[in-house]
């Protein structure tokens, strides 16, 4: 899942990157929006009314784009069974 995730992100990011890096409006926007299909699809624009759009366009950015964190793998369920065996002296 993560892996597979990594790869959609990153080719959506190329894909801004190569659609918007010279510049972008609204119909611009909505047209690629439009073209959307598959597993990464987009909703249409908004608007928001927002104190501080810098600060929550990077604290969105940073929530829907930035590095997942990993989380610790569990213990084996053989380890946990064979650490009890040793430590119930079987």
């Amino acid at each position: 899942f993560g892996h597979h995730f990594q790869h959609l992100k990153e080719s959506m990011e190329d894909r801004l990157r190569h659609e918007f890096g010279s510049g972008w409006d609204r119909e611009k926007i909505e047209k690629f929006i439009a073209l959307r299909s598959g597993k990464v699809r987009l909703s249409p624009v908004r608007s928001v009314l927002v104190k501080d759009p810098e600060l929550l366009v990077s604290e969105l950015f940073e929530k829907l784009v930035g590095e997942v964190p990993s989380s610790p793998r569990g213990q084996r369920l053989s380890t946990k069974l064979a650490q009890a065996f040793r430590s119930g002296g079987v």
